[in-house]
Order: C-alpha cells, then structure tokens, then sequence
C-alpha cells in the first residue's frame, strides 16, 4: 500500500498528537462554542495534513520539512532541558548516580526526612549528618 509513498516519520506524529491534542481540547469545552468548532476545524486540518505527507511521492520535499521540523524540535527540547535543569525546581530534582559515583561514594537515606546523602567510600564507621534535617547517624562507608 506504502510502495512509492513517502510514510511516516517524526514530523507526521507530532501533526497527529497536535491533532489529538485538538481534538480532546474540543471535547472539553462546551457544545455549540465558536472555539470548539475552531479547534475541531484545526484538529481535522492536522490529521488531513498528515495523510496527505504519509501518502505523498515527493520524497524530498518530505524529507526537507522533517529535517526543519526536527531542527526547531531539537533547540525547543534543548531549551526545556535546560530550563529543567536550571529552573526553579532543580535543587529538589533527584539525580540517578552514575556507574562512575557509585563506584566512589556510598548513598544513604536520612531516617527522619529522607534526604539522599553521599559519602565516600572506604573511610570505615562515619558520623553523617544530614544536610537538610541535621540528624546524625553512624554508618560503615
């Protein structure tokens, strides 16, 4: 059926999850609004864009709009990672240690607030005591 078709690709589902998003979005509000009928105009537009790019012959012309597509995809999602990773709820964001920082510190859950806390490995019995709460406990490194 695709023999000779350009298909899918990553600028096709992003029309179809705006589409869906379109959609849900005139479910949502109340019937007989000049927005819904909008919304549901652009969600139809969407889906009918995608079709027409699934079912296109002109690879090229495809292929260049995805590679735009995925070009302004890639700086806004670099954008949100760096807002993420410098925004305002970095600090409470937990961290999975690497294989590297497990292999040189030791993790450990405070009793009382359960703050994450690291220290290194190979110092023997250690008083911790946790940066958030204060508590001290006494374990092996």
């Amino acid at each position: 059926m695709f023999q000779g078709r350009y298909g899918n690709d990553q600028l096709n589902r992003g029309l179809l999850f705006a589409g869906l998003g379109f959609t849900l979005l005139s479910w949502i509000l109340p019937r007989n609004s000049v927005i819904r009928s909008l919304f549901y105009l652009m969600s139809l537009v969407l889906y009918g864009l995608a079709i027409f790019r699934m079912f296109s012959r002109s690879f090229g012309k495809r292929s260049a709009e995805n590679a735009k597509f995925m070009a302004v995809w890639s700086r806004a999602r670099a954008k949100w990672q760096s807002w993420r990773s410098h925004g305002p709820r970095a600090k409470t964001a937990r961290k999975t240690p690497t294989f590297e920082e497990r292999r040189k510190y030791k993790y450990f859950i405070c009793t009382q607030c359960a703050q994450r806390l690291r220290v290194p490995r190979g110092k023997g019995k250690i008083m911790i005591t946790c940066t958030r709460c204060g508590n001290k406990f006494q374990m092996k490194s």
